[in-house]
């Protein structure tokens, strides 16, 4: 068995470690004890993973499976493993970040820009009035004067035009490039069930997922590939590739995605037409197979009519 560097604090972790130990390839294993380095802030930073933020991870999904407004779900355990192999597989879901000398890594703070107090406007000095100069009432009779002839009226200043800003159209939702392979294996084989390995397992998407459910007595789950929904999906390990395959074989074409390059074609076995068995009265001479669904009153039947012919040569 092989032997995975990491804790178990519970029986639940304990289930999970057990089924990595017996499932896990040698590159899964190698990920898992060595961890993945990756690059982040302009530097190397290795991630760790462990069964405590697996089971975290699995809660959340095991939220999306639930029922909207259910404060439980029930998942299978074949489900959780497959989580399990997904997690520990899937580089972009960090672990534990640690950097190059071996200490736990900070991420860079974002410290927001010191709010500046705005400056207050200078109030505006008001002239005190002497008391002897004459009010506005002391000037009733009196008429304003009309404007010159020299003197042009200031013509009101135009509002300049506003023009609209127009929003800026809402982003296209970026697919996962593993989606679109798939989408594309499907465009070329459209009477096919694609079958795409991934990592340690091979996976079943869309609405071929669902058909393979339900052929295979697959848990049907989903996954995000960055669209507005989940995709349907189906998997199976590496090591029980053929007995899935071939059952799927016995009723659809299939075809089987290793990598980019290695593609199989799996078509429908081809009916032969079984040939009843005939005796030719005149010569004796037996032609034809046996039917397997022949049944032994059928058999019966055969030897006496055989016998009968041997009798009419005599």
């Amino acid at each position: 068995m092989t032997r995975i560097t990491l804790t178990a604090a519970n029986p639940s972790e304990e289930r999970v470690l057990a089924y990595l130990e017996e499932n896990a390839s040698d590159d899964l294993v190698d990920k898992i004890n060595g961890g993945v380095i990756i690059q982040l802030d302009e530097q190397y930073l290795l991630s760790m993973k462990t069964l405590a933020d697996f089971m975290k991870y699995a809660s959340d999904e095991a939220r999306k499976l639930a029922e909207k407004g259910a404060s439980s779900a029930c998942v299978e355990d074949a489900v959780v493993f497959g989580w399990a192999i997904h997690y520990f597989e899937e580089d972009s879901i960090l672990g534990t970040l640690y950097t190059t000398d071996g200490e736990l890594y900070q991420p860079k703070s974002k410290t927001p820009p010191t709010p500046t107090k705005p400056k207050e406007k200078p109030k505006k000095k008001v002239e005190q009035v002497p008391d002897n100069q004459p009010s506005f009432f002391d000037f009733d009779d009196l008429v304003p004067p009309a404007p010159s002839a020299n003197e042009e009226e200031e013509e009101p200043e135009e509002e300049p035009e506003t023009v609209p800003v127009e929003e800026p159209a809402a982003a296209e939702p970026k697919v996962s490039p593993l989606y679109e392979r798939y989408t594309n294996l499907q465009a070329n084989y459209p009477d096919h069930i694609v079958v795409l390995r991934v990592g340690d397992f091979y996976e079943i998407f869309g609405d071929d997922a669902k058909t393979a459910s339900q052929q295979l007595s697959l848990i049907l789950t989903s996954r995000d590939f960055g669209l507005s929904d989940r995709i349907p999906m189906v998997g199976f390990p590496y090591h029980k590739k053929d007995i899935y395959l071939e059952k799927l074989r016995t009723y659809y074409n299939v075809v089987v995605a290793e990598n980019e390059e290695d593609i199989h074609v799996l078509s429908l076995p081809q009916e032969t037409e079984v040939v009843p068995l005939t005796i030719d009265a005149q010569t004796g001479e037996v032609s034809g197979e046996i039917p397997e669904d022949e049944t032994a009153e059928d058999l019966a039947w055969l030897m006496q009519k055989f016998q009968g012919v041997l009798e009419v040569r005599l």
